[in-house]
């Protein structure tokens, strides 16, 4: 998903790392309930969106399963750089969203321990590749 604004698209290219991960931010509107949140001076009913993309993983898990592909420690090193430069930038996330495969569930471990986000992680089944 590309950035909606300007402003993004140059905070998204200062967060993007060589490789691997990166991550990129795009506006959205929630209708209905209020949902609470950091809303870092904004309106309440606007939100930010941040997608980070897995570290580097390793190229075979043991299991022979492409969902259990672990984080290669090159791939840790590039989410930390990642997220060291999102959280220069004031990233604060309220929640962290995950698929439940072991390379993004590791990328969010390493980005929430980067952040100081001391929430659980939440992971759902909507966010597995097809």
């Amino acid at each position: 998903m590309e950035p909606a604004e300007p402003m993004a698209q140059q905070s998204a290219a200062r967060c993007r790392g060589e490789s691997g991960a990166s991550m990129s931010r795009a506006h959205g509107r929630r209708s209905g309930a209020r949902l609470h949140y950091a809303t870092m001076g904004r309106d309440w009913r606007s939100m930010l969106l941040y997608l980070l993309r897995h570290g580097a993983a390793e190229a075979a898990a043991k299991s022979g399963r492409d969902a259990d592909r672990a984080l290669t420690e090159e791939g840790r090193e590039k989410v930390r750089r990642v997220i060291r430069r999102a959280r220069e930038g004031g990233l604060w996330p309220a929640l962290i969203l995950s698929s439940p495969f072991t390379r993004a569930l590791e990328t969010a471990q390493v980005a929430a321990k980067a952040l100081g986000y001391e929430d659980k992680i939440v992971t759902s089944n909507a966010l597995i590749p097809e």
